[in-house]
Order: structure tokens, then C-alpha cells, then sequence
């Protein structure tokens, strides 16, 4: 049985992420897109339920992401024991966890891995971009990198983070991703 569906894994992470988390927030009566995060939505839930899958899909994204990345690992012929094995599958690990560590109980700790999670990624997406040795789609990599990074903390420095920035982050990332799988795998 070929594995090859499984190249698709982040792509379709990304759109079961964000539609499981649009019908949770849609759930919260005067939800702001302006003013709150994704993560800051878990303090407006009410329901054990909702409770329950807000953390279910931190964990199923992460699990679709690390599949993924062993997809692309072995695809690639990366060395499973190398650094950027480890950074990559950190990355989604990382994310995961997140269905834990939750901004209502864990605040520092959810802030920091929510930034390695990213900046892990990042620094996977560039490796895999020089790795492929193709000019053009580095250069794409390095700007998707710079507005992601740049957006993210510019809009934490002035404490404007809401969920229209992470939307917007996460849409270059998949973007990145489409083009990845659709190029080079």
C-alpha cells in the first residue's frame, strides 16, 4: 500500500484546524476577531465539550503535522537522527502540546512553546527550501519566513495579536506548504 496520501497530511492539518476552530468560536456569544486569540477563546468556554475539542485539535493537527514531517523525512532521504529531523518533528510536537499547556492554566508556558513551535517550523520550512536547492522557492521561503515572523511579533510588541494576525500567519504557512507538496514531492 503506497503512503503517498500522506503528503497531504499538513495541508489538510491546516483547513481541519481552522474549521474545527471557527465552529468553536462561532459557539462563543460576542466573540471578538479583533481582540482575542484562538487560545484566549478557551477562557469564554463554557461547555466541557467544546472544552474537550478546543484541546482535541491542538492534538490532531500536531498528529497530522508529525506525519507529514516522517512523510517528508523519508521522502527526502533526510537522516532520521540529523538536527533539522529533530527541529521538524520538534515543530509539530511542540504544537501538540499546546492541548495542555493551555493560555487558561499554563500563560508563560503556552506563550513560549507557541513561539518555538513557529520559529521551529520556520527554520524547517528554510532548511527544506535550501535542501531542494531551488533559488526561486528559497526566496519565497525566506519571504513568507520574514512577514510570518515579522507579523507575529510586531502585533505581540504592540499587543495587537488577535485571531485575523494568526489567520493570516498560518494562510502564508500553508501556502508555503501547497507549493512544497505540489512542487517537490
Amino acid at each position: 500500500m503506497s503512503l503517498e496520501f500522506l503528503k497531504y497530511s499538513s495541508m489538510f492539518s491546516v483547513l481541519l484546524f481552522g474549521g474545527i476552530a471557527l465552529y468553536i468560536v462561532r459557539q462563543i456569544p460576542g466573540y471578538s476577531f479583533y481582540t482575542t486569540t484562538l487560545s484566549q477563546s478557551i477562557f469564554l468556554l463554557q461547555d466541557s465539550k467544546m472544552i474537550a475539542l478546543f484541546k482535541y485539535n491542538f492534538l490532531l493537527k500536531g498528529v497530522l503535522d508529525f506525519v507529514f514531517v516522517l512523510y517528508v523525512i523519508q521522502k527526502l532521504r533526510i537522516p532520521l537522527f540529523s538536527f533539522f529531523a529533530f527541529v521538524m518533528l520538534l515543530s509539530p510536537v511542540l504544537f501538540a502540546s499546546l492541548a495542555y499547556f493551555t493560555e487558561k492554566r499554563h500563560k508563560m508556558r503556552h506563550y513560549i512553546t507557541t513561539y518555538a513551535s513557529g520559529l521551529l517550523w520556520f527554520i524547517g520550512a528554510l532548511y527544506l527550501a535550501w535542501f531542494v536547492r531551488d533559488a526561486y522557492f528559497f526566496q519565497i521561503t525566506v519571504m513568507i519566513t520574514i512577514l510570518s515572523l515579522g507579523m507575529a511579533f510586531l502585533a505581540q510588541i504592540i499587543r495587537r495579536t488577535n485571531i485575523l494576525v494568526q489567520i493570516t500567519c498560518v494562510a502564508m504557512m500553508w501556502l508555503w506548504v501547497v507549493l512544497f507538496v505540489v512542487k517537490f514531492l
